[in-house]
């Protein structure tokens, strides 16, 4: 039998900062902020991956399906499908059913985790939850890069846990690590009770330089920030002993005095015997009263300026000529209001639009040249992570470097880029999207 436990759903609503910078570029599409279902049945899906040894990477994809009987109906009947598709067609699947009779006053959460050793590729996720007698459902479906762990020094992704305790009676082997029971935390929300005071991660590190006399160690640091980029948690590990290769660990983040919201959790350990490093980061939220939001939005001239730029992507002119014309207390009402007509799923805690777009808006300073101000990041952050992304070097028939990103948008859109000068600084060219730039010749005048 799996985990079944309590689910304690308070709302609350993100207060609007800038987000500091990652620790180093993410893949385009990461897993820094867990996946919700669309439709009807709503579950979260969060997907880890560590060092499975001869080039292979474990992943695991945990996931909490919410139990919620409709009105005049006190059990469920769920089919699960989970299937991975790499470029030589189907890498694995699942299909389970599942019978569950609970009451409406006693929502409960499913939980589960499945794990697979696959060979390094970027992979299509899908994951469907059906209720058969309610006819819902609920589906996640995404592009899954899968990490190359090699021989050098590395940290797998951070896997968040809701509870960690010692083996009892029942089948828990999915969550057995270390000989420790710890049942993931796939939506990755914490301070959901009273009794919630840290929110637990596990990780491994790969690759720890083995002294041949003594003894070795490496240092550990991590750093909780807020959406603002300051650091509401700093805490060190210095010294640690070495004493196998590749080891993990668990650690805590104290919850105590954390305002409501979404946290960025950076992980950064170092080898002084080698000078060797690697570090990891990933986003949870903190629940809880969210009445004093509007008080924590500053409204200094440069915070007004900062929120106008991350507005200024995904906001209509009117929009934006609106909040220019509104005084202090306006233009935080006007944020709150803003943010939360993004959210797709209002009943749920956090706001995974506004946790995705600040995400994205990160690692565009990062990873584009030019930052926020460069074409790649004005599509990425407009228009979201392209279903497909197309690489033609300047020996395949281009005197130029092509990108070409591939978005599933009025059928089929295309945003064509050029590196001109071969110096990392894309161009938009072209695009088939009605408000964008458009120029059908862009193949001749670069051959």
């Amino acid at each position: 039998m799996k985990a079944i436990a309590k689910y304690y759903g308070l709302l609350f609503l993100v207060a609007l900062f800038v987000l500091a910078a990652p620790a180093e570029p993410q893949p385009l599409h990461s897993w820094e902020v867990p996946l919700r279902s669309s439709g009807r049945l709503p579950f979260h899906l969060d997907a880890c991956q560590f060092d499975a040894g001869d080039g292979r990477t474990r992943l695991e994809l945990a996931y909490a399906i919410e139990l919620a009987p409709l009105p005049g109906e006190d059990s469920l009947h769920l089919s699960i499908d989970l299937s991975l598709e790499g470029g030589q067609g189907r890498l694995a699947e699942v299909h389970e059913q599942k019978h569950f009779r609970t009451g409406i006053d006693s929502p409960l959460v499913y939980l589960d985790l499945k794990s697979f050793v696959l060979q390094a590729d970027t992979v299509v996720l899908n994951m469907t939850v059906r209720d058969h007698a309610s006819g819902r459902s609920g589906t996640a479906e995404t592009l899954l890069p899968l990490r190359r762990f090699g021989a050098e020094l590395s940290l797998s992704d951070l896997f968040f846990i809701s509870s960690i305790h010692r083996p009892g009676s029942g089948d828990m082997q999915p969550f057995l690590r270390g000989g420790l029971i710890m049942l993931p935390n796939p939506s990755r929300l914490f301070g959901m009770s009273p009794s919630s005071e840290k929110a637990w991660f596990y990780f491994e590190v790969n690759h720890l330089a083995l002294p041949a006399e003594g003894k070795g160690s490496y240092n550990l640091r991590y750093t909780v920030s807020d959406l603002s980029g300051q650091a509401v948690r700093v805490e060190e590990r210095p010294g640690l002993t070495i004493v196998q290769a590749n080891s993990s660990r668990v650690e805590s983040i104290a919850l105590e005095g954390m305002q409501p919201g979404a946290y960025r959790l950076d992980l950064f350990l170092t080898e002084p015997g080698t000078g060797s490093s690697a570090a990891a980061s990933r986003y949870f939220t903190v629940s809880g009263d969210a009445s004093g939001v509007e008080l924590a939005l500053p409204m200094t001239p440069a915070d007004q300026a900062r929120y106008l730029e991350q507005l200024s992507f995904i906001a209509t002119r009117a929009e934006l000529d609106l909040f220019k014309s509104l005084d202090e207390s306006g233009k935080r009402q006007f944020l709150i209001r803003f943010w939360q007509s993004k959210d797709p799923v209002p009943e749920t805690p956090g706001n995974e639009y506004m946790i995705d777009y600040f995400a994205r808006l990160a690692e565009s300073q990062q990873r584009f040249k030019g930052g926020l101000t460069s074409d790649m990041a004005r599509i990425y952050l407009r228009y979201g992570v392209p279903l497909d992304i197309e690489r033609r070097t300047s020996n395949a028939g281009f005197s130029k470097p092509v990108e070409i990103w591939n978005y599933a948008l009025n059928g089929s859109t295309q945003f064509v880029f050029v590196d001109r000068n071969n110096d990392g600084h894309w161009v938009l060219v072209h695009s088939n999207h009605p408000d964008e730039f458009s120029n059908h010749e862009w193949e001749k005048q670069i051959q």
